[in-house]
């Protein structure tokens, strides 16, 4: 997130936005990061690298914005970025929860989830909402 700021605030102050060869490069950069993230996590049956794996992702969707760089981009921007935090902590913090603190029984794979909803329902709801609104879903 860090990264992003200061590439938005870097392209916002300097003149490079306008520049054909760096708008090119970033939009090459963010679709094979779209494609990439997105094929790697259809494959994942692990968790924690399926989150991994959207979070490379996402940053290619904020990258389009950024290349765009319009007069509501930054808004943008910040909207998305404030969202993706939130919704990431939400689903690292339930696989962590769901997870022993010692490593002895890690709920890494989605098999491990099966039959949640009947043990801990509102837990589960709420992993549902993350995991739905990182793929796009509002």
């Amino acid at each position: 997130v860090a990264m992003l700021v200061v590439a938005l605030r870097f392209l916002l102050v300097s003149a490079s936005g306008a520049m054909q060869g760096i708008t090119t490069v970033l939009t090459i950069i963010a679709v094979l990061s779209i494609l990439v993230g997105n094929l790697l996590a259809v494959r994942q049956v692990n968790l924690k690298r399926l989150l991994g794996y959207s979070s490379i992702a996402h940053f290619g969707y904020i990258l389009i914005a950024i290349i765009c760089l319009g007069p509501s981009s930054v808004a943008t921007v910040n909207i998305y970025l404030v969202t993706y935090v939130l919704t990431t902590l939400g689903a690292f913090g339930a696989v962590a929860l769901m997870s022993s603190p010692y490593g002895i029984n890690d709920a890494e794979s989605i098999a491990d989830y099966r039959g949640l909803f009947w043990r801990r329902p509102v837990f589960t709801a709420v992993l549902t909402v993350m995991m739905l609104s990182l793929a796009g879903i509002p």
